[in-house]
C-alpha cells in the first residue's frame, strides 16, 4: 500500500478481500519517478506499473509481460548475445542454441545484466541475502 496507495473498494473486491477501503489507512501512491534510479529505461517503469496492480484482471499476464517492449532484447538472451554464444561484440552466432541447463541460463542472465550495467542502463545490481 505504501507504493500503490490505498486500494479502492472495487480493487479490494477483485482481490476477494474481506475488508473495505474504509477499514484501511488512507495512503497516497508513492511517485513512480522516485522509486527507480535516474536513467531507468521508461520501458522498465512501464512494465512495473503494469505488473504491480491490485486488480488481478488489470495486471499483465505472462504472455503480455514477455511481449512488453522492456523485453525487446530477450532474443539476445536466447541466442547468447550477452556473451555466451556470441562473437564477443554482442552479435548472435547462428546455431548458438538455447541453454541446456539451469547453470547455463544463470550464466547467460548474469552476463546479460552485467552488460546492461556496463552500458549504464539505469538498472542497479540486486544482492540477495
Amino acid at each position: 500500500m505504501k507504493l500503490l496507495g490505498t486500494p479502492t473498494d472495487r480493487e479490494l473486491q477483485s482481490m476477494r478481500a474481506a475488508c473495505t477501503a474504509d477499514d484501511l489507512p488512507r495512503l497516497k501512491p508513492f511517485p513512480w519517478d522516485r522509486i527507480f534510479a535516474t536513467g531507468t529505461p521508461p520501458e522498465a517503469v512501464d512494465l512495473a506499473q503494469r505488473l504491480l496492480r491490485y486488480d488481478p484482471s488489470q495486471r499483465l499476464d505472462a504472455v503480455q509481460t514477455l511481449a512488453h517492449p522492456f523485453f525487446a532484447r530477450a532474443p539476445d538472451l536466447l541466442s547468447g548475445a550477452a556473451g555466451v554464444g556470441s562473437d564477443g561484440a554482442g552479435t548472435p552466432q547462428r546455431g548458438a542454441g538455447q541453454p541446456s541447463s539451469t547453470a547455463e541460463w544463470e550464466q547467460r542472465l548474469n552476463r546479460y545484466y552485467a552488460d546492461l550495467l556496463a552500458r549504464g542502463s539505469g538498472i542497479e545490481q540486486v544482492h540477495y541475502i
